[in-house]
């Protein structure tokens, strides 16, 4: 209870610039969720092969990678408001486009297109808190944007499970109530653009900031450090997170809505981890917060790779999602107390570059690896490099986080 009432208080000490973030990205968390829980099952429907999906996803995560380092620089160049909304735009636009026209080379390109353009906004959030907040709450805020942003995975997946039943009742195919659905989540994003829109930051003095000067890091090692856990976790995570939904859809026959329900279920789980990670970090330390987390979620994992009833995978699935996102705010918010101010959009690029180049290779081999192989092989060489990304943080951080 008093934990509870510390986060109350907290939450009322938010600045105001942060609320209308956090309001706008739950609105625009929601319609996103609807359409990432529908869009694999939307191209199996249509006859797409799982390593011809993995290829689909894997643009997305390239998108990211070559926008990362460029989002940076606009992070600075620009104000937080203009880039929120005009990256949340085009990002539903993009959705609109692969709703719409089933093609692949058209769903690559739009794959691409949405993941360059919503890198931007989403590595804009880390140093937008530090900016908009005092240490005091920090670490709170963190926790709270990751929470809410479950909390919008939540109320998505639900809806998502629920539109295209809603949508065949009006006696469209299943097919097509899959696309009216996807195209609906990408509508209802665009509601997040009025608190965006809200946000009002004083620009900072002085000339605009150069790109040599953006990538003049003063810790060029650090920097290096923070991006191998983050590559070898992004490595793991594309082999099998992508495809979870088919996981349930192929191997125990699992319906859109059941699917929606699990993933509402896994969201509403994470919401309870990520805000009882801050009072773990106070008590172990990030670093071990991060480590013991991690480890914690690796039997799940191999749970589900080998369960042979649904009611033990998904218990599994549960567990081993909310164990490992719990120490995201911790995560980010160690990257951005470990390196100097001016250093912190650089560090959000890299860290993401080296997350989403993983991803995408990963993501790319692993619809092979599903369709040729079996959905275990995939969970047993990402439980591998979770525990190699855990052994990295540890060696790594151990004592520089002793010494600040």
């Amino acid at each position: 209870m008093q934990g509870f009432q510390n986060y109350v208080w907290q939450i009322r000490r938010f600045q105001a610039n942060a609320r209308w973030f956090l309001l706008g990205g739950f609105l625009i968390g929601v319609g996103f969720s609807i359409f990432s829980l529908l869009f694999n099952l939307t191209l199996r429907e249509a006859g797409f092969t799982e390593d011809l999906i993995g290829r689909i996803l894997s643009l997305g995560s390239l998108g990211t990678f070559l926008a990362a380092l460029p989002a940076a620089y606009l992070a600075k160049r620009f104000p937080a408001q203009t880039i929120l909304v005009v990256s949340s735009l085009l990002g539903a636009f993009g959705y609109l486009a692969q709703a719409s026209y089933l093609q692949p080379d058209l769903l690559m390109g739009a794959n691409l297109f949405v993941g360059g353009v919503l890198t931007v906004s989403r590595l804009l959030s880390a140093p937008f808190f530090m900016r908009n907040s005092s240490s005091s709450e920090r670490t709170h805020l963190f926790a709270f944007n990751m929470a809410v942003g479950v909390l919008a995975g939540v109320l998505g997946n639900l809806l998502g499970g629920y539109l295209p039943t809603l949508f065949q009742s009006f006696g469209l195919s299943h097919l097509t109530a899959l696309q009216v659905s996807l195209g609906t989540g990408a509508l209802l994003a665009l509601t997040g653009l009025i608190p965006y829109g809200l946000i009002r930051e004083r620009k900072e003095a002085g000339p605009p900031i150069t790109v040599r000067q953006l990538f003049r890091a003063q810790d060029k090692r650090l920097i290096v450090k923070i991006c191998i856990p983050y590559a070898l976790v992004g490595m793991g995570a594309g082999l099998v997170i992508p495809f979870l939904n088919l996981y349930f859809r192929d191997v125990f026959g699992a319906s859109p809505g059941q699917i929606g329900v699990y993933f509402a279920f896994l969201q509403g789980m994470m919401v309870v981890g990520f805000l009882f990670g801050p009072v773990l970090a106070r008590r172990l330390g990030m670093i071990n917060t991060i480590v013991l987390s991690q480890l914690a979620s690796i039997p799940f994992m191999l749970i589900l790779a080998l369960a042979p009833s649904l009611p033990l995978a998904l218990a599994a699935f549960l567990i081993r999602g909310t164990l490992m996102n719990m120490s995201g705010p911790i995560q980010s918010l160690f990257n951005m107390e470990m390196v100097p101010a001016a250093d912190r959009e650089v560090t959000n690029s890299f860290s993401a570059l080296a997350w989403n180049g993983a991803w995408t290779i990963s993501s790319w081999v692993g619809g092979s690896i599903i369709h040729t192989l079996s959905f275990s092989i995939s969970f047993y060489i990402t439980i591998g490099l979770y525990v190699l990304s855990s052994l990295a943080y540890y060696f790594l951080f151990r004592r520089v986080e002793r010494r600040s």
